[in-house]
């Protein structure tokens, strides 16, 4: 179903990851639909004691024009600030806490999201938390501000993750001008008015997909998540532009750092992953290197 998505977006694992926390989830209780406004809804009732509720935004790092890079980022951090209902964030870590919850999040290169595990018994209580916190979050440019500043100290230890480097390397390499090529977000240039534009661009049912299982009602979620989107303009946009491969030649390049180690990395281009060839190649990843039980491990 997935595969019609006009989006350049693979949600597979996205799904996974959610599902992982509540690994009883049966198939056949397993509901699964696109909505007319273009909205995807997965629930998967478990057996499970708590329950759990997540919200993927299918935009991230690849969709943001390079003089707004870390703008997904910065509006995930975002969500966990004041919103509609909640006028500080010391109020909804209350909520939080009260409900015997956790709120948290992530963002990909073309993925933003917002995810909450709770007491089933709280079920109301999370869907306001989660849906007000990733639809009516607070502008404040006080922050903002606080917010840039700490992504900026998260990308500062960024530099002293050797794999971070390298992947950010290869990006610049291969992905000029696709907005993979940013190697570390510079959100020095994000203002209020960019965000509160960027927000509205994003949150479309149609670039939305919403995963709840556990020991969750699911035709009250369901409907709850209808009733949430029912009034958001679908904004059916032209889709991402595929990635496209410049460096058609071998390239090696050298960073120097003061390591008693030695970090290597070698990577080829291939097809993109929405090709179906994908997971053959997956596997063959894992059996060359991918894994401690793969060959080049097995060499070393």
């Amino acid at each position: 179903s997935f595969s019609k998505d006009p989006i350049h977006f693979d949600p597979l694992t996205f799904i996974l990851k959610c599902l992982m926390i509540h690994s009883h989830a049966k198939e056949g209780d397993m509901h699964f639909e696109t909505l007319p406004n273009g909205l995807k809804i997965l629930l998967a009732p478990s057996n499970a004691e708590s329950a759990f509720i997540a919200i993927g935004i299918t935009h991230g790092l690849r969709s943001e024009p390079p003089e707004l890079s870390g703008i997904s980022h910065l509006l995930e951090h975002l969500f966990f600030e004041s919103s509609g209902k909640f006028k500080s964030r010391l109020a909804k870590d209350r909520y939080v806490d009260q409900m015997g919850g956790e709120l948290n999040g992530f963002t990909s290169h073309d993925l933003i999201c917002a995810h909450l595990s709770f007491d089933p018994s709280k079920t109301n209580q999370a869907l306001n938390l989660i849906f007000d916190s990733v639809i009516r979050p607070r502008f404040n440019r006080a922050i903002i501000e606080k917010e840039k500043r700490v992504l900026q100290i998260e990308e500062a230890g960024a530099f002293d993750d050797n794999d971070h480097v390298l992947d950010a390397v290869i990006r610049q390499s291969m992905f000029p001008c696709t907005g993979l090529e940013h190697a570390f977000e510079a959100t020095d240039g994000i203002r209020l008015w960019h965000l509160k534009r960027y927000h509205k661009k994003v949150i479309r049912p149609n670039r939305i997909i919403v995963v709840a299982t556990g020991n969750i009602d699911k035709e009250k979620i369901r409907q709850r998540i209808i009733n949430e989107f029912d009034s958001i303009n679908p904004g059916y946009e032209k889709a991402n532009t595929p990635f496209v491969l410049t460096q058609k030649k071998s390239r090696t390049t050298f960073i120097p750092a003061h390591e008693k180690s030695f970090h290597c990395i070698l990577s080829f281009p291939t097809f993109g992953y929405d090709d179906p060839r994908r997971y053959a190649m997956t596997v063959l990843n894992n059996i060359i290197g991918g894994r401690n039980s793969s060959l080049l491990y097995g060499r070393l």
